[in-house]
């Protein structure tokens, strides 16, 4: 936990992200809960099409969504 506290304080931004420079771990699960909450199919979909042929993207949304909850409830509990 104490590495991730580290990085947070010098998180890499770019103008895509547009993430602040610092950041807290209240802030980061925010962001990633929020995130979380926007995934669709269809942005896997858009990310990963020229990687994973269609019958492997099936059902990888859900299966990401509930690994990134599992982690930012870790992350909570600390």
């Amino acid at each position: 936990m104490a590495v991730l506290e580290k990085r947070l304080q010098k998180v890499a931004s770019t103008p895509r992200n547009r993430n602040p420079r610092r950041m807290t771990l209240d802030q980061l699960l925010n962001k990633l809960r929020a995130r979380l909450a926007a995934l669709s199919a269809d942005d896997i979909t858009l990310e990963l099409s020229d990687y994973l042929p269609n019958d492997e993207r099936q059902g990888l949304e859900t299966k990401i969504r509930v690994q990134l909850l599992l982690l930012c409830d870790a992350l909570t509990e600390g």
